[in-house]
């Protein structure tokens, strides 16, 4: 039957229901086109590289990690311009503090895991994973001794004076070295000083000689002074002649630790 032969009322309805039937079909095919849209004009990332600026450990907190970055095509070009997101798994032993720089706050190992940005990969057709591209490297915080202060008394007032020595162990930046550390100990001359493994000091006799630490690869001395002679001055009064007469000598004495 023609449709100029339906009633009015038919025609309308029907038209009604066309119009609804095209609408449905424009709002699918649209989200269809989100879902498959067309893939980018540009060169398609393929991978991403990553590799650290410099080789080693951190050996001091505070110190930087910087992350170098290179997305590739295929062929192994390198894609500019790709935004990327970094991620960290042990913030306490490393913190990111700008786009592909850490800080090292802690000993330990940390990840940096680094991605394509998922929300600015534009268009992602099927087939299309660039926003999966994902690399990632280790960071190692491992503190190193940099300097030694001697924080004892180096000058022994007496013969078989005992003070064991306390040193501050700090990294290059001057932070406390928080690892234990085994200290090797030794004496120039142990006929006027001696030190044990722990690095008691015990004066033996007059004189000076170094005492020297060896943390790992550094090697700190100081000089330990032994100075226990005072100089005693004995007086003897006495009259001669009438006239009253000083005499005095001079000796020296050793002092001991008692």
């Amino acid at each position: 039957m023609s449709a100029s032969l339906l009633p009015t009322n038919t025609r309308m309805y029907a038209s009604r229901i066309l119009r609804s039937s095209l609408a449905l079909a424009a709002t699918a095919l649209a989200a269809c086109q989100a879902d498959t849209a067309v893939a980018p004009t540009g060169p398609v990332p393929s991978r991403i590289s990553v590799s650290l600026a410099s080789a080693g450990p951190l050996a001091s907190f505070g110190d930087s990690a910087i992350v170098r970055t290179r997305v590739l095509d295929a062929a192994g070009n390198e894609i500019p311009g790709i935004p990327l997101v970094f991620s960290v798994s042990a913030p306490q032993v490393l913190e990111q503090v700008g786009t592909g720089v850490f800080r090292s706050r802690a000993n330990g190992t940390a990840v940096v895991r680094v991605q394509v940005d998922p929300s600015a990969t534009g268009a992602r057709p099927k087939g299309y994973f660039a926003d999966r591209l994902v690399d990632s490297l280790t960071v190692t915080v491992e503190q190193q001794a940099a300097r030694v202060e001697f924080a004892a008394d180096t000058v022994f007032p007496l013969i078989a004076l005992a003070r064991t020595m306390t040193l501050r162990v700090t990294d290059a930046r001057g932070n406390a070295v928080v690892r234990a550390l085994t200290p090797q100990w030794t004496s120039a001359n142990p006929a006027i000083a001696n030190v044990d493994a722990t690095g008691r000091v015990v004066s033996a006799s007059n004189g000076a000689t170094p005492i020297t630490v060896r943390l790992g690869t550094l090697t700190r001395s100081t000089t330990v002074v032994v100075n226990a002679n005072r100089n005693h001055v004995s007086c003897m009064r006495y009259l001669r002649r009438r006239q009253q007469q000083q005499q005095c000598v001079t000796n020296t004495v050793t002092l001991r630790a008692p």
